[in-house]
């Protein structure tokens, strides 16, 4: 990725730059939607046609290693827009045949009918515009290639929102895509979806514990105009942890889909 970066972008890797060392020791709801997709890869990764793929936000690689192994030796381009963290997954995964690396935004433009597959894992929320994103994906498919992915919807923190609005604080988590649009959005696309939404549900100490854990991820950037200041904060927590006294667990809507592209368009 050659452009410079705009000042979104900049935020949005400069925060997971600075996660990318711990990133998979604190990465509790990451490595369950991982595992969620990767006991769907392999039907969904049947009967691709033949042509390159390309894994979008990749991270440190919770799922490029797999990818890796089932789609040797077919070229396949692993992409992040943090350099940390595309580094620590190159690290993890090494050289290989057909593998290789590119700092990229997934939000920019891809070639029409080039790639037999695009993945992409809880990485389509960072997204300016997530929608026009996965029109782009989909129409840079080969006949008969497949978009997999995995992204946070509306309904995640459901916890934080309610009791913000208890409080009569302002909600300040980033937005999220709707799986109902996603799905209305992968259905004007000449091709076939299998679409499921599932609750992934993580369970924190205290309140302090998840949000220490979505800025040690890299999640804390804050895209929105909304803050609260230390005392908002502070009784944000203290809400939470007399709501939840035995711990806070936090729900997240993860959407998994796989959109294989017609043979004949």
């Amino acid at each position: 990725m050659d452009a410079p970066l705009n000042s979104r972008q900049q935020q949005i890797s400069a925060s997971f730059d600075r996660a990318a060392e711990y990133y998979e020791m604190h990465g509790l709801l990451q490595k369950k939607a991982a595992l969620e997709l990767l006991a769907r890869l392999p039907k969904w990764l049947a009967d691709l046609p033949e042509g390159e793929a390309l894994e979008l936000g990749a991270g440190t690689g919770l799922v490029s290693e797999f990818m890796a192994q089932k789609l040797a030796p077919r070229p396949l381009t692993i992409t992040d827009l943090s350099q940390a963290m595309l580094l620590h997954c190159q690290e993890k995964l090494g050289d290989r045949p057909g593998l290789s690396y590119e700092r990229r935004d997934a939000s920019l433009p891809l070639a029409e009918a080039r790639y037999a597959l695009i993945l992409s894992a809880l990485a389509l929320q960072w997204l300016p515009d997530p929608y026009a994103g996965l029109k782009n994906y989909c129409r840079a498919l080969v006949p008969g290639g497949k978009l997999i992915f995995s992204v946070m919807v509306e309904g995640s923190f459901a916890q934080w929102r309610e009791e913000a609005a208890q409080l009569g604080l302002p909600y300040t988590a980033n937005p999220l895509p709707s799986a109902e649009q996603i799905a209305a959005c992968l259905a004007e696309e000449p091709g076939e979806v299998e679409l499921v939404t599932r609750n992934l549900p993580v369970k924190f100490p205290k309140a302090r514990d998840f949000f220490f854990n979505l800025k040690a991820i890299g999640a804390a950037v804050a895209l929105g105009p909304n803050r609260l200041n230390a005392g908002q904060m502070k009784r944000l927590m203290a809400a939470l942890d007399r709501t939840q006294p035995s711990g806070l667990t936090m729900d997240h809507q993860i959407c998994f889909a796989c959109f294989k592209r017609h043979a004949d368009t």
